[in-house]
């Protein structure tokens, strides 16, 4: 039954899946979103490899680096709350990722400044295909060189209108393992990303590793460093997860430090 009333809710919490993030402090850059996929603990760190092909990658919740859960038998899976403690003042969000597509191998070089087009890229599956509500984002691997680089993409919106572009992003050089900008979605009427059909690069990024990812944001939450928070199934507004979710966490912190960061997540299904 779906979880639709307070009764429901109630009886969706027996049995609630209990998923908890412990990672280690990542460095970070005061204001800048830092993901946690290279931090230590548990999940353990994520797979650099991940998506390094033409089509880039669906990933699900048993790829290395994302926290596993166990689908319902029938109906959904919702976040009731999530609870922790942060060393970092900031925001935390809970993302599901929907589709990565990782430089190195057969996916996109970070030295080359021509387009580099995507090969039938894998389509979203969560919930469905059309990208609604989604975001894009660049994440860096492993520590980028000193090329200062202006990543655009093209893109299919998610009404399926293809060839737009995204805005200019805040790329630094050099940029630190774990940081995250933003593909700015400035086309009007553009409110998520179905596909990305190619990258370019303005000037080559000189070395280093990253990934361009399509996510799809289930939970901000507000953090002040080292006081517990406490946000309940109505706090969160009851976000639906979907099956196989590939579930990842980011910090948007206000100092040079991610953490240490713990999260329990509690998944209720009905």
């Amino acid at each position: 039954m779906a979880v639709t009333t307070q009764d429901t809710l109630i009886a969706a919490m027996t049995g609630a899946q209990r998923k908890v993030w412990v990672k280690a402090n990542v460095t970070a850059v005061a204001g800048r979103m830092c993901s946690l996929w290279s931090g230590a603990g548990q999940p353990g760190v994520g797979s650099t490899t991940l998506g390094q092909a033409a089509a880039g990658v669906v990933p699900v919740d048993t790829d290395t680096g994302f926290q596993t859960f166990t689908n319902p038998g029938s109906g959904s899976t919702y976040i009731a709350g999530i609870s922790g403690v942060s060393a970092a003042s900031g925001v935390i969000v809970v993302w599901d990722n929907l589709w990565t597509w990782g430089s190195g191998g057969s996916g996109w070089s970070v030295t080359t400044t021509t387009a580099q087009n995507t090969t039938t890229p894998a389509a979203l599956t969560r919930p469905d295909s059309t990208g609604e509500g989604t975001e894009a984002w660049l994440e860096v691997l492993a520590t980028m060189g000193a090329g200062a680089a202006t990543p655009v993409l093209s893109y299919t919106n998610q009404a399926g209108t293809a060839g737009r572009t995204t805005g200019t992003m805040g790329y630094n050089s050099a940029a630190i393992i774990g940081s995250m900008y933003n593909f700015p979605l400035t086309a009007a009427g553009d409110w998520g990303v179905r596909s990305v059909q190619s990258l370019t690069l303005s000037v080559s990024m000189t070395s280093g590793t990253a990934r361009v990812m399509i996510l799809r944001r289930l939970a901000t939450i507000p953090v002040v460093a080292n006081v517990g928070f406490k946000y309940n199934a109505y706090d969160l507004g009851l976000p639906v997860v979907s099956n196989d979710a590939a579930l990842m966490i980011g910090v948007q912190a206000s100092s040079t430090a991610s953490g240490p960061t713990q999260l329990e997540m509690i998944l209720a299904q009905g």
